[in-house]
């Protein structure tokens, strides 16, 4: 693979001077749960960059079952096209003195964390899972360090870490699903690594039966080849790269839809900050509002001025995706008309839910502009509303009041966006009121 463009490396954040002066034993843990293709790593790098903090990377990573002293410098950012910023050390450093010396692998690690149990309930029993990062807890205090973990599979179960680790603190950080979707695409087509479109499909056959997962597969119409939930994860993963070379991005975008719904879905009432990645590359305001509150969770400080616009951002949306308006139109119908009934009749006025409705409507709006995206405000929007209410016009009344409607919001994201005082729950409850109108529209033509 080419490796990345090189980039300045990482400047040494400085800790908050806070009253008393925290040294890293009486700091909370963080944990960072992120998606894949999300700017995750970016942030828990800030963390990692400072004095006193022990930066896991990605402690479920199914690596981390093989690894061992000779291959950890093995795994980094520059081995692949990751978009990552520099790091000084491997992804992995932090386990070192853990991995077992009889045998490769990490102490406690079992390759099952990866996938099973991903979407588990928070009163789940999973005493092996807990044991094992109660392990690297201990092992970073043992050193005087604050430990920061950061995960791309605890999202499905944020709402069991927060259980089985209140004394942590909790940190969502989500992206839009077609801009996310767009960023795992572009992997698979530039340099053939189909590993961001494979993993959640993984995730869901692994998981199949539990109910929401059965649940969300039919709602989405998911089919996905009966060797992707085998015990070999070679032939799974072998069985899944084959079913998306042979289909279309339509079909990989139903299941990574499928993903994305449940992920957010187990994002807690109780999580202590959800960070939008996209607002955080856009916003000096909003970089501000998150650096300041994760300092007052966190008792540390760092610099998120140069947070970098996710990858796969630029040019037509419709010609990225790959999908037809109309397709992702009634994709997102679906996904909100899921998201209300799992959630309830309340879940505008929830927090964790109304968030995924927000992005939800978010990525509809991204996928109906031919030119731009989202963020790029109100500039030059005549012509641009004027197309697509030609479009509307063929698709129906219903979707063309419901794109009046979603002007409106985009006139609201703008505002926000300019503002110098980022409120999050007016725009969320907007938003998530503009998804369930799309999805009243779908039940009332049944």
């Amino acid at each position: 693979m080419t490796e990345p463009p090189s980039r300045a490396p990482i400047a040494d954040a400085v800790e908050l001077p806070l009253a008393g002066g925290l040294p890293p034993l009486a700091r909370p843990p963080v944990f960072l749960h992120t998606g894949w293709r999300t700017a995750g790593t970016f942030l828990w790098s800030r963390f990692r960059s400072l004095s006193g903090v022990s930066g896991y990377y990605e402690p479920l990573h199914e690596s981390l079952a093989t690894v061992t002293p000779a291959t950890l410098s093995r795994h980094g950012p520059q081995l692949w096209a990751s978009g990552h910023p520099r790091l000084r050390r491997p992804y992995f450093d932090e386990f070192a003195p853990l991995l077992r010396e009889s045998a490769p692998g990490v102490q406690g690690y079992q390759g099952a964390f990866a996938t099973d149990g991903f979407f588990a309930e928070a009163d789940a029993a999973q005493p092996a899972l807990r044991g094992y990062l109660q392990l690297l807890l201990a092992a970073a205090r043992q050193r005087g360090e604050q430990p920061v973990l950061k995960f791309c599979r605890s999202l499905g179960r944020a709402g069991w870490m927060a259980r089985n680790f209140p004394e942590a603190v909790h940190i969502a950080v989500v992206r839009n699903p077609v801009s996310q979707f767009i960023a795992a695409k572009h992997q698979f087509a530039a340099h053939d690594n189909p590993y961001f479109l494979l993993s959640p499909l993984l995730v869901l056959a692994r998981n199949a039966a539990h109910a929401p997962v059965a649940a969300a597969l039919t709602h989405f119409a998911v089919h996905l080849p009966p060797q992707a939930a085998n015990e070999d994860r070679a032939r799974a993963r072998a069985a899944l790269t084959s079913h998306l070379r042979r289909t279309e991005p339509k079909v990989w975008y139903r299941g990574f839809l499928a993903f994305w719904l449940l992920s957010m879905l187990g994002i807690p009432e109780t999580i202590d900050a959800i960070i939008d990645a996209d607002l955080l590359s856009a916003s000096a305001d909003y970089q501000n509002e998150c650096a300041a509150e994760l300092a007052s969770l966190s008792g540390v400080a760092i610099d998120l001025g140069d947070a970098a616009r996710p990858a796969c951002c630029g040019g037509r949306v419709a010609d990225r995706i790959g999908i037809p308006r109309a397709e992702l139109w009634r994709y997102h119908k679906i996904a909100a008309a899921f998201l209300a009934e799992r959630s309830g009749p309340d879940w505008v006025d929830r927090a964790a839910p109304a968030n995924a409705g927000a992005l939800l409507a978010q990525a509809t709006l991204l996928g109906m502009d031919r030119d731009r995206p989202l963020r790029a405000g109100a500039r030059g929007r005549a012509g641009e509303w004027e197309a697509l209410a030609t479009y509307a016009e063929r698709v129906g009344a219903d979707q063309r009041r419901a794109l009046r409607r979603a002007e409106r919001a985009e006139r609201e994201l703008a505002a926000v966006y300019q503002s110098r005082s980022w409120k999050i729950t007016s725009p969320i409850r907007l938003l998530g009121r503009y998804a369930r109108l799309l999805s009243r529209g779908r039940n009332r033509r049944g």
